[in-house]
C-alpha cells in the first residue's frame, strides 16, 4: 500500500518542480516529477513538465513519446493544440539531431535531406537552418548559405547570435564582399566578452591584409594570439586546437612580413614554426607548412632547408594533400647542389604525383592545381598575393625542361 502524501507535501513538490524549471535545472526538476508522476499519475501537467524536461535537454525521441502519452489523457483542448505543436518540434528536432551526427561524419547528401524534412515539419527550427547553412557553407554555396543564416529568427541568447554572425562574415569575406563581412565581424568583436570567436581578429587580419594594410593586418594578427592565449587560460581548452590556432597565427604573421619585406622574420617565424612542430608543439598544418616553407626557399635557406630533408619533417605533408612536399624538397635541394639528374628524376615524379592525387573524384582538376594553385585551388584567400606567386605548374615544368636542356648538354 502506497503511503499517502500530505497535501502540503504535494505543494511543495509542485513549486519546487516548477521553480527548477524556471531556474531551467531540468536534470533535477526530472527527479521530481518522476515522484509526482508516482503520486498523481493521472495528472497530465505533471506528465506534460516532465515530457519539457526531455525536450529542453534535445532528448526528442523521448520528449516525443511522452507528449504523444498526454494525448490520450483527457486534457483541454488549449493544452492539446500545445501538445500536438511540441509534437511537431520534437519530430523536427529529432530528425535535425540525426542530420547532426550524419554531417558529423563528413556526409553531405543525407543530412541535407534529413534538415530539409526537419524544417518542413517545424519551419522555426533554427537549428536545421544553421546546420544547413554550414552544409552549404562548406559546399562553397555560399549565397545558400546565408539565405539559411539570414532566416534565422533573432535569439535572445547572444553567443547563438555571435555564431551566425561570424560565419555570415565567413561567407562574404569568401565572396569578397570586405565591406559586408566587416559588418558582421564588427558585430561579434564587439559583443563578444567571453572571448567566444577569438578567430574573428584573423579574420579582421586578413581583411585589411587583401586590402594592402599590413601593418594593420600585423596588428590584428597579434590580436589574434593574444586571444587565444586568453582562451587557453581557460582549464578546459583543447591543446590541441591552441595548436591549431597557432598554426594560423605563424601562416599568417610569415606572409604579412614578407608583403611588408621584412624578411629577416619571416624566415626567422618560418624557422620556428617548424622547430615546434618537430617538437610536436605545433600542428603540422598543410597551409601553414606551404607558406613557411615558401619563405625559406624564395630566400635560398639551404642549410635549413637540407635541416628539414634529414629530419623527414615533411613526409605526408604537402598543400590540400595534393603536392608532396617532401618530394619537392628532396628536388630543389638536389637541384641547388648540381646533381641534376637526382633533381630531374624528383621534379618528374612531384607531378606524377599530382596527376595521380587529381584521379580522386574529390580532387580539382590536374589543371587547377599545376597551373593555377594560388587562386584555384586555395579553398581561402587569405594572406595570399596572386600577383606576386608564379604558378606551381609553371615552375616545376620550366625546372624540369632546363634540367633536361643541361643533361643533354
Amino acid at each position: 500500500m502506497k503511503k499517502k502524501v500530505s497535501n502540503k507535501l504535494l505543494d511543495e513538490l509542485h513549486v519546487k518542480s516548477l521553480q527548477l524549471l524556471d531556474d531551467q535545472n531540468y536534470k533535477s526538476a526530472r527527479k521530481i516529477l518522476i515522484k509526482l508522476l508516482e503520486i498523481e499519475p493521472d495528472n497530465p501537467i505533471n506528465l506534460y513538465n516532465y515530457a519539457l524536461t526531455f525536450a529542453n535537454c534535445n532528448e526528442f525521441f523521448e520528449a516525443y513519446t511522452l507528449f504523444n502519452n498526454l494525448l490520450i489523457m483527457e486534457i483541454s483542448n488549449e493544452l492539446k493544440e500545445e501538445v500536438n505543436d511540441l509534437i511537431l518540434i520534437c519530430k523536427s528536432g529529432y530528425l535535425t539531431h540525426k542530420a547532426l551526427d550524419l554531417k558529423n561524419m563528413d556526409e553531405e547528401e543525407l543530412p541535407i535531406s534529413l534538415l530539409e524534412k526537419a524544417l518542413e515539419i517545424c519551419p522555426q527550427n533554427n537549428d536545421a537552418k544553421f546546420y544547413l547553412g554550414q552544409i552549404h557553407q562548406k559546399m562553397y554555396e555560399y549565397k545558400k548559405a546565408i539565405n539559411y543564416y539570414n532566416d534565422i529568427e533573432k535569439d535572445d541568447i547572444l553567443k547563438d547570435q555571435l555564431e551566425v554572425k561570424f560565419n555570415l562574415g565567413l561567407c562574404y569575406l569568401a565572396m569578397d564582399d570586405i565591406s559586408t563581412a566587416e559588418k558582421y565581424f564588427a558585430f561579434v568583436l564587439l559583443n563578444d566578452d567571453l572571448n567566444l570567436q577569438p578567430e574573428v581578429h584573423f579574420y579582421f587580419a586578413e581583411m585589411v591584409f587583401r586590402k594592402k594594410e599590413f601593418k594593420k593586418s600585423l596588428q590584428h594578427i597579434n590580436n589574434f594570439k593574444n586571444a587565444i592565449d586568453r582562451e587557453t587560460e581557460n582549464k578546459e581548452s583543447n591543446i590541441l586546437d591552441y595548436y591549431d590556432h597557432m598554426a594560423k597565427y605563424y601562416r599568417a604573421k610569415i606572409s604579412i612580413y614578407e608583403a611588408i619585406g621584412n624578411m629577416k622574420n619571416a624566415v626567422q617565424l618560418a624557422k620556428r614554426y617548424f622547430n615546434l612542430a618537430m617538437k610536436q608543439k605545433m600542428s603540422l598544418d598543410p597551409l601553414c607548412v606551404f607558406t613557411a616553407f615558401g619563405a625559406l626557399e624564395v630566400h635560398e635557406e639551404w642549410d635549413y632547408l637540407e635541416f628539414l630533408d634529414k629530419k623527414n619533417t615533411l613526409i605526408g605533408f604537402g598543400h590540400f594533400g595534393l603536392l608532396p612536399m617532401d618530394i619537392y624538397l628532396k628536388a630543389i635541394i638536389a637541384d641547388n647542389n648540381g646533381d641534376f639528374d637526382l633533381a630531374l628524376d624528383y621534379f618528374i615524379q612531384v607531378k606524377e604525383y599530382v596527376q595521380e592525387a587529381c584521379k580522386n573524384p574529390k580532387a580539382p582538376t590536374f589543371k587547377n592545381v599545376w597551373y593555377e594553385l594560388s587562386c584555384s585551388v586555395d579553398d581561402f584567400k587569405d594572406f595570399n598575393i596572386p600577383d606576386l606567386e608564379i604558378p606551381f605548374g609553371i615552375l616545376v615544368d620550366k625546372k624540369i625542361n632546363e634540367l633536361k636542356k643541361n643533361i643533354k648538354e
